[in-house]
């Protein structure tokens, strides 16, 4: 057994969370919102949309867009949103190993199917 928990970010509303992170993720990997998107199973609107709403409570940007052009479009994280990303991964790894600890401070696990 194990223990499992959600947690997201905050201001004034939900701004960052594992969702966005994966999203943010698939962006920086494949230079597109559009196949970031799909990758994750949802439309293009609502990714943007999820985007947007965080970068209006943190006020300012995670995602810069190319529209078009010879190349044709992309997407990219900024440098600020880089940052957060990686700030948000090292947060969360650190949080996964407390709740990993006090699970197993806990005895918890041990009452498994009658393991006490």
């Amino acid at each position: 057994m194990r223990a499992r928990y959600r947690v997201w970010l905050e201001e004034d509303g939900p701004v960052f969370g594992d969702g966005l992170a994966e999203l943010l993720g698939a962006v920086a990997e494949l230079g597109s919102l559009r196949a970031a998107a799909a990758r994750m199973g949802m439309s293009y609107r609502a990714a943007w949309g999820r985007v947007r709403r965080s970068e209006d409570r943190l006020g300012w940007r995670l995602v810069r867009y190319q529209v078009g052009g010879r190349a044709g479009g992309g997407a990219a994280i900024t440098p600020r949103g880089q940052h957060f990303l990686a700030g948000y991964a090292d947060f969360r790894r650190r949080l996964d190993a407390e709740v990993e600890a006090a699970f197993a401070a806990s005895g918890l696990g041990g009452l498994v199917r009658g393991g006490g």
